[in-house]
């Protein structure tokens, strides 16, 4: 079985309060927080919001991190168990 490629990973809120990183954009904050906690994946994010890959990802690993958000289990996304 091959792995699913982690653009197509989807995620979903564990809080509702995520942080922002130390040059956050408000609004890039808002738009991107209710895309990825909604299951958006970071490759659609990164086709959907006019703004560089790197700051998306970066928002993305940076919530995955501090346990904003989580990893959504389906047909997209097979986390390794740990």
């Amino acid at each position: 079985m091959t792995a699913a490629h982690p653009d197509s990973w989807q995620h979903g809120p564990r809080s509702e309060s995520p942080t922002r990183t130390a040059r956050g954009d408000d609004r890039l904050l808002r738009t991107l927080w209710q895309k990825a906690s909604s299951g958006v994946s970071a490759g659609r994010c990164e086709a959907e919001i006019p703004v560089d890959a790197f700051r998306i990802r970066r928002y993305h690993e940076h919530w995955l991190q501090e346990g904003a958000l989580r990893p959504v289990e389906g047909p997209d996304h097979r986390p390794s168990g740990g």
